[in-house]
């Protein structure tokens, strides 16, 4: 945890212009502070208003139950990566790490697809309620040192998604710049850092069907190489994230 996030919910008092109180009360927070950071009356800690801005927060009062900061919000948060990720439903136990660690990267907009090779009883999984979704934004937010949340649509229809989010994604006024889609075998190697928006298109575990990559190919998509080596999804997410984040 790199950064404490608190929400407009937790401003206990607002200085007018002169700062902010917040009071911390939940545990998960508390034990940060508490037994990782050990800190105590008078230290100061990195914090973040959620969708705001960073600062500093001074420690005025702490106890077991509750910790109130002095709050003062003067930098704005990392610039978001200008990739949409657009993967298909991973496995309930692996989801909840790329969530994070997309965040983590700065992805702003994750899309989850459904594909024939996705289990149907995936989209059951408690993992993908808005609750357990939102705790690993933040947890990503977290480690990534940001506040701005990012949003993460469900389509559970293949067809329907490449009709409807993806022909928007790719046309109108806000329409990304280029388009790759992982494939085993491709001939175009995937490219370094990039700047413009873009979306990174990643399978399930065992590959899209040869009709599902036609349908993102006939989009505009470019097939790109992730390497020799066939990735967990977990794994390819972060490598094409990292490739595609860090100047080369």
């Amino acid at each position: 945890m790199n950064i404490i996030i608190f929400t407009p919910e937790e401003i206990a008092a607002d200085f007018t212009g002169a700062g902010l109180r917040v009071e911390i009360t939940d545990s998960r927070r508390l034990d940060h502070i508490h037994k990782i950071l050990k800190s105590s009356k008078g230290d100061s800690l990195r914090v973040g208003l959620l969708n705001g801005n960073m600062g500093e927060g001074s420690i005025c009062e702490i106890t077991a139950k509750k910790v109130l900061l002095d709050v003062d919000l003067n930098e704005t948060p990392p610039t978001p990566s200008p990739i949409t990720l657009l993967l298909a439903l991973p496995r309930p136990l692996v989801i909840r790490r790329i969530l994070a660690d997309a965040t983590s990267f700065g992805v702003k907009k994750i899309f989850l697809f459904h594909s024939e090779r996705v289990e149907k009883s995936f989209w059951q999984s408690p993992v993908l309620k808005a609750d357990s979704i939102a705790e690993q934004l933040i947890k990503g937010l977290e480690q990534g040192r940001d506040t701005g949340m990012p949003v993460v649509e469900k389509c559970r229809s293949f067809k329907r998604f490449l009709d409807n989010e993806v022909t928007e994604l790719m046309s109108g006024d806000d329409a990304v710049e280029q388009a790759y889609i992982g494939q085993p075998g491709a001939v175009q190697r995937l490219p370094g850092q990039i700047v413009k928006p873009s979306l990174i298109a990643i399978g399930p575990e065992g590959g899209l069907l040869p009709g599902e990559v036609d349908g993102f190919l006939d989009k505009g998509f470019q097939a790109v190489n992730l390497g020799s080596r066939l990735l967990r999804v977990e794994t390819a997410v972060s490598a094409v994230l990292g490739r595609l984040s860090i100047p080369v």
